[in-house]
């Protein structure tokens, strides 16, 4: 649902209310053994050992979040070619949350040798409330155009902090996700800022590009961390494509770079003390996107044009035989008749 108008030639505002609907999977199988002794085998092709530890669980959570979310925009014509325009967006209001929770698990502890096998089980599938907040943001942008083919925009946002809190709650001792879920909502206030340019070089030819940030939102990882914390990685990037438009088919071609460094938590599992470490390291990303905007379009037009084309061609093939035939019968029609023989 949206509504626009226009307050006067310098002046625009704006609203907008949609419906968010998000959907999070996430399952982890993990897995483990320590100690024992292994026991040679000449025609087995698996190991096997006596007097191991062993531990396997099999965690998923299905998370759906259903909100409603509000923007605001307003749009100042500063100059002709000169234009601000501001956005904010309330925090999203909670229609239906829930999360389908499943946790199955055992752990054979063989430490000590003199005792029989301890086994300790798990099992939990239980549909839940959850809790998935969206952010208020706001965000503004200008674009300017200092010359006829040249166009520079701006373009600013920043999302406020989210609370701490737990986005599945269910009894304890019961694990939530497994060893590699953040179960806290807690995220900080960032901003972001993009600057972009397209320049045409001719009416054919135009240059798209642009550098960004896309710095994380996610808490700061302590040196010790004694819970799994979402990956922090702060990225910037840059883009470039080339667009052509021949004969009214458009096609742009491009490529995206993104580069970032930061901390990710690591695990490692101590099963003789039933105990599970997270550690800080280090963390890198690189991504690069090849992108071709218009491909469908440009083929669905060249395929259009090409079938206009050889529908001309057959009423233009149609129309020269028709006269063709035409003139024959209009050539036998004032032919001389034959005489007739003595």
């Amino acid at each position: 649902l949206s509504f626009a108008g226009r307050l006067n030639p310098k002046h625009s505002i704006g609203a907008s209310l949609f419906l968010s609907v998000r959907k999070l999977n996430h399952s982890e199988v993990g897995l483990t053994l320590d100690g024992g002794t292994q026991v040679p085998g000449e025609s087995d092709p698996l190991d096997t050992f006596v007097g191991a530890d062993t531990a396997a669980n099999n965690d998923s959570l299905g998370l759906k979040a259903f909100h409603f979310a509000l923007r605001l925009g307003w749009l100042f014509s500063i100059k002709p070619r000169l234009q601000l325009g501001v956005m904010v967006q309330a925090p999203g209001i909670p229609l239906k949350q829930t999360a389908n929770v499943f946790a199955q698990a055992f752990i054979n502890d063989n430490t000590d040798p003199m005792t029989p096998t301890t086994t300790t089980t798990l099992y939990f599938d239980q549909k839940v409330d959850a809790n998935l907040p969206i952010p208020a943001e706001i965000e503004a942008g200008v674009e300017y155009w200092p010359a006829e083919k040249v166009m520079l925009a701006f373009d600013a946002s920043f999302h406020a902090p989210v609370p701490g809190g737990a986005i599945v709650e269910v009894a304890e001792p019961v694990p939530v996700g497994g060893n590699f879920w953040n179960n806290n909502t807690a995220r900080r206030a960032i901003g972001n800022a993009a600057v972009a340019g397209d320049f045409f070089i001719n009416d054919k030819v135009m240059m798209e590009t642009g550098f960004f940030t896309d710095l994380s939102a996610a808490v700061k990882i302590p040196d010790n961390p004694d819970r799994y914390y979402d990956t922090r990685v702060h990225r910037f990037g840059g883009t470039l494509s080339v667009g052509v438009n021949v004969s009214g088919v458009s096609l742009a071609v491009g490529s995206t770079f993104l580069y970032g460094r930061g901390k990710a938590t690591g695990v490692e599992l101590d099963l003789g003390n039933r105990v599970v470490d997270y550690i800080r390291t280090d963390a890198r990303s690189r991504i690069v996107y090849l992108h071709i905007t218009g491909a469908t379009q440009a083929a669905s037009d060249v395929s259009k044009k090409a079938a206009e084309g050889i529908r001309a061609r057959r009423k233009r093939l149609k129309r020269e035989a028709e006269e063709a035939a035409l003139e024959s019968a209009e050539t036998e029609r004032d032919a001389p008749e034959p005489a007739d023989s003595p």
